[in-house]
């Protein structure tokens, strides 16, 4: 029993309880997975700038996402910039990220995993971490 207190102890440094607060910046989908601990559709992480700091996350962001059979659905970006969802969702989809009046769009977004291309480096085109100029 003993032997397993580390591993517990491990596993419950890594979880947010469930706040939503976890690894901002970091690809969300590599972990909410089906057979992860919860599974997300859809989710990544607004920055201030397309280079910010992982712990500069953007609150108070909109979030609509449009899939491929037009249905919606809207988000918030929590206290660090994280958002999520486990709606099913049919891609490629499209998102409008607005925030103190600008918006920026994304008209196919191939999976859900957005933080995996918008990361620092940017990967795969990606013009960077998402961000509302």
């Amino acid at each position: 029993m003993r032997a397993l207190l580390p591993l517990a102890l491990l596993v419950l440094a890594a979880c947010d309880g469930g706040s939503g607060t976890m690894k901002p910046g970091q690809d969300c989908l590599s972990c909410h997975k089906p057979g992860g601990e919860k599974t997300w559709t859809l989710a990544g992480t607004i920055f201030p700038t397309a280079t910010s700091a992982t712990n500069q996350g953007l609150s108070g962001a909109t979030i609509q996402i449009t899939d491929a059979n037009s249905a919606t659905v809207t988000l918030a970006s929590n206290n660090v910039g994280n958002f999520y969802t486990s709606n099913a969702l049919t891609f490629p989809v499209a998102v409008a990220i607005t925030h103190a009046g600008n918006t920026v769009n994304m008209n196919a977004a191939p999976s859900g995993a957005c933080n995996s291309c918008h990361t620092e480096p940017p990967l795969n085109g990606a013009p960077g971490r998402i961000n509302v100029p």
